[in-house]
């Protein structure tokens, strides 16, 4: 449970760090991008590791096949790495498209541009952490099944996806504006 407040505290901390040193949302949303980055590199690491330790252990030791053979995979490891290639993609395409939109001189909404960087940054944090509460608490197969109404989880899972929708859809409106406005200046 310490590692993944470790992990929380690094990935809110060191936006919010740069966040008060008045930086622009290019500046935040590289962050994040680098801090997803990093992550996919040590969860690939971690894979690779594995599989290397795994090839000397069969190098070494007799060939035997045990019931562990069947559970010891890593694929679950190497396989997550895709949840968080999309969210440095995304950071990172919200981070060149409004450095784009500075260096050609378009007036930025930086306020705005904050305020929309940390709320979709947060929901995509939360995310899977109530898609993860979501599974474990147990669907039911159909609503008709379901006899207490909506179930919490899936409200909260469906709050979280709109904010994320909102935030990212505020980012499409803001670049598209400023566009707008830099041709017709």
């Amino acid at each position: 449970m310490i590692v993944f407040w470790v992990i929380f505290i690094v990935l809110v901390g060191v936006p919010l760090i740069i966040h008060v040193r008045g930086r622009t949302v290019v500046a935040l949303s590289v962050s994040v991008a680098v801090l997803y980055l990093i992550a996919i590199i040590a969860v690939s690491s971690t894979a690779v590791i594995t599989a290397i330790a795994d090839l000397f252990r069969t190098l070494i030791g007799p060939p035997y096949v045990s019931r562990s053979d069947y559970v010891e995979d890593t694929y679950f490891v190497a396989g997550n790495a895709e949840q968080l290639l999309a969210p440095m993609l995304v950071f990172m395409a919200i981070a060149l498209a409004f450095w784009l939109l500075a260096r050609w001189g378009a007036p930025l909404p930086h306020d705005t541009l904050k305020t929309l960087f940390w709320m979709l940054h947060i929901t995509v944090l939360a995310l899977p952490f109530a898609a993860a509460a979501m599974i474990t608490a147990g669907m039911p197969r159909s609503y008709l099944e379901d006899t207490n109404g909506a179930n919490p989880m899936v409200v909260a899972t469906s709050i979280v996806s709109l904010l994320t929708f909102i935030a990212v859809i505020g980012f499409i409106w803001i670049a598209a504006k400023t566009t707008v406005r830099r041709i017709r200046a």
